[in-house]
């Protein structure tokens, strides 16, 4: 199937507008059937060359069932950051072979986002009673109080393997990519601080050092197909 330039996202804004329930179940059904498109390199380029925004790269991956279209997001501590680290916005697509498949990239936008660090531990509400990990809790800051380290209380006490194993260090993480509850009582807390988080709903409890300010770094957004 052919991909024609600009005007797959006119074509479903139409539909949407003035399909009948009839002829939106058709869309759906024919969208959903197991049928592949062939993706030569001069497609995935028709169909790049056309995508400006985020959100043309779910339109297109909607629209276009049986091809490989997604969004990757980089960012500097990334480990293949450095294969793209020479693209500027509006830069032509371009094909890197990752093992034995190739994909086609091109960047759409370029963004400073906000990234935390922080060591935590994990309670888990399923298990105990929160009378019983608010008691864990003030065992864990009094503890910490009087010089254990961090490190040592998350391998005693997380109930998670990742945050045992590693001494409860998460690393750094981009903004909106964690729980809101847990986000927000991050952002409001400096280098130094050792603070609760509540999940309610989750049933997910959590003592929290944060280990280093926030830092702003540069986020490349690419759409990426696959191709034969």
């Amino acid at each position: 199937m052919k991909y024609i330039p600009g005007q797959i996202i006119q074509f479903a804004h139409l539909i949407l507008r003035a399909a009948s329930p009839v002829v939106l179940t058709l869309v759906f059904i024919l969208s959903a059937s197991p049928v592949c498109y062939s993706q030569t390199r001069a497609e995935a380029q028709a169909v790049l060359d056309d995508i400006k925004t985020e959100e043309e790269i779910n339109y297109a991956s909607e629209y276009l069932p049986g091809w490989s279209i997604q969004a990757e997001k980089l960012t500097l501590n990334d480990q293949n950051w450095s294969d793209h680290e020479t693209q500027k916005p509006g830069s032509s697509p371009y094909i890197l072979a990752v093992g034995d498949e190739s994909f086609m990239y091109k960047l759409i936008s370029l963004d400073s986002i906000k990234q935390f660090r922080v060591s935590y531990i994990f309670l888990d509400g399923r298990v105990h009673r929160y009378r019983k990990i608010d008691g864990i809790r003030t065992k864990i800051l009094k503890q910490y109080a009087k010089g254990e380290s961090f490190a040592s209380l998350a391998s005693k006490y997380s109930m998670d393997s990742s945050g045992s194993l590693k001494g409860g260090d998460l690393g750094w993480f981009d903004e909106k990519t964690m729980v809101p509850e847990f986000e927000k009582s991050i952002a409001n807390h400096k280098k130094g601080d050792i603070f609760t988080v509540d999940s309610v709903l989750r049933r997910w409890y959590f003592v929290v050092l944060k280990t280093y300010e926030d830092r702003k770094v540069v986020q490349k957004t690419f759409a990426k197909i696959k191709v034969n």
